[in-house]
């Protein structure tokens, strides 16, 4: 697959096409469409103010301040990403694509996050219905970035498995857990306090393990991966859908294959049927959830078709983040 890459400008300076709308989800409002802009007139020289007194107001609105991308060390997106905007207008004033984008650059501007992930999926190999699921953890403060992934399963065809990753300065430091009886991950695993596993690049940290963690989601999306796309009003937020294409040159899971191949030990990389994202964004555009729904087939050993849902959950502010792993361990390797 050839590589697609999208400049951090790219939304700020093209117009995106209009997606295709998907029916709406249940119990979401459709979001409608603002009232058209009206052009506005022109002030000549030789008309003076008092002649027109409507058209300057005696106090001028506030100014936002101008979001800016902080200095932190970041690859760049595989995927649509651009700053929100700081004019007075909302998600619905945007298409699902865009909203995706102002996502990604708010998440981008945090300064620290929590992230919790839990994934279930179900294989049927043989006559057999296999589980397998994975717990993950991701906590970021002002550019330092560690997270933790724990795979259990109790057969042999989905193994089970512990990565805890340090996502430093064009690098990444893998390490496993002190011990690789499952039995005594219950209650939190305890990681190795030896030399790393690993110690990769950023791009051989891609091939291995997919997207860089600082990322909104593990897949890619553009408007080349998107196949339909939707936005719905939500409470006091919006939900953005995606289905997502997941094959050939503009396939969205081209790097979330290669982190499966790792994690599960497989023979080859799973074949995708589907993959539908839906990600619920505040109505400044600050992520709070996303939910993956996936259908594939993957090979160990024996070929097993899989379904799988990913559910993950953004907390925000320094109280909800811990990073004693950092101190003590991956601080050596920064």
């Amino acid at each position: 697959m050839r590589k697609k890459r999208r400049s951090i400008a790219f939304l700020a300076s093209v117009s995106l096409a209009a997606v295709c709308l998907l029916g709406a989800l249940a119990g979401c409002a459709p979001v409608e469409a603002g009232p058209e802009e009206q052009p506005g007139g022109t002030v000549r020289p030789d008309e003076r103010p008092d002649e027109r007194p409507d058209e300057r107001p005696d106090e001028l609105p506030d100014e936002q301040p101008e979001l800016t991308l902080p200095d932190w060390y970041r690859p760049e997106s595989a995927s649509v990403f651009s700053l929100p905007p700081q004019d007075g207008s909302t998600p619905a004033d945007y298409t699902a694509l865009e909203n995706y984008a102002y996502a990604a650059g708010k998440l981008a501007c945090s300064p620290a996050y929590h992230v919790d992930s839990l994934s279930k999926a179900t294989a049927k190999v043989l006559i057999l219905n296999v589980e397998q699921e994975v717990r993950g953890t991701k906590d970021f403060k002002e550019g330092v970035l560690v997270t933790s992934t724990v795979s259990t399963s109790k057969n042999m065809f989905a193994p089970s498995k512990a990565v805890q990753k340090y996502y430093g300065e064009d690098q990444v430091v893998v390490r496993g857990p002190a011990s690789d009886d499952t039995a005594d991950w219950e209650g939190g695993v305890e990681w190795a306090a030896g030399e790393p596993l690993e110690v990769l690049g950023a791009a051989a940290a891609e091939a291995r393990y997919g997207v860089w963690a600082g990322e909104l989601t593990d897949f890619v999306v553009t408007e080349d991966t998107v196949l339909s796309a939707d936005v719905q009003a939500e409470g006091d937020g919006y939900v953005l859908t995606f289905d997502l294409r997941v094959e050939g040159d503009d396939d969205a899971a081209f790097y979330y294959k290669k982190q499966m191949v790792t994690m599960g030990e497989l023979d080859a990389e799973p074949v995708f049927t589907s993959v539908r994202l839906s990600v619920r964004i505040a109505a400044d555009w600050t992520p709070l959830s996303v939910t993956t729904e996936e259908s594939y087939s993957s090979k160990k050993m024996v070929t097993a078709d899989c379904t799988g849902v990913t559910e993950v959950a953004f907390t925000y502010g320094e109280a909800a983040v811990d990073l004693s792993a950092y101190d003590s361990y991956f601080r050596a390797y920064a």
